[in-house]
């Protein structure tokens, strides 16, 4: 029995565009993580294989960490080790990333203005917070919450 296709919705087609070049540089860059199949693409959503499993558990997350641990060594040797936190950064295959700083402080800047932060020191003193967190290496995003993993029959996690 074949399942039917996932399709993922998004709400601006510059949203899915993103979302399949991060697809497609975890694909190149990170190779230990298994993904679905993209199958379509489409302006505002993305048509994947279905995953057929269970959600991962408490005594998977082991695996877990270290299938991702293997994804950012791989991410790192490939491309990642060329980039710094603080300019946006073209990787070799011609994928674009954003500084990690910038995008952060223009939203604690719309915080502060929407009445989030109580006043300037507040924001200043999150612009600090920040910039510590830029003090080490690159490494990549996957959204690791349980429910994002499916542990195959064939006992194969996939992201």
């Amino acid at each position: 029995m074949t399942l039917a296709p996932f399709t993922k919705p998004y709400t601006k087609p510059e949203r899915a565009a993103g979302a399949v070049r991060h697809y497609q540089w975890l694909t190149e860059h990170a190779k230990p993580l298994r993904q679905p199949a993209l199958l379509t693409v489409r302006a505002n959503s993305l048509t994947f294989e279905r995953i057929e499993g269970r959600s991962v558990r408490p005594d998977d997350l082991p695996r877990v960490a270290v299938l991702l641990g293997h994804a950012h060594g791989a991410a790192w040797a490939s491309d990642l080790r060329s980039a710094s936190l603080h300019i946006p950064h073209h990787f070799r295959d011609g994928t674009r990333f954003d500084d990690y700083l910038g995008p952060r402080n223009r939203a604690l800047r719309r915080r502060h203005e929407q009445g989030y932060l109580p006043n300037k020191a507040a924001l200043h003193a999150m612009f600090g917070l920040l910039e510590t967190t830029a003090q080490g290496p690159c490494a990549f995003y996957k959204d690791s919450n349980p429910r994002n993993f499916i542990v195959t029959r064939r006992d194969i996690i996939v992201v």
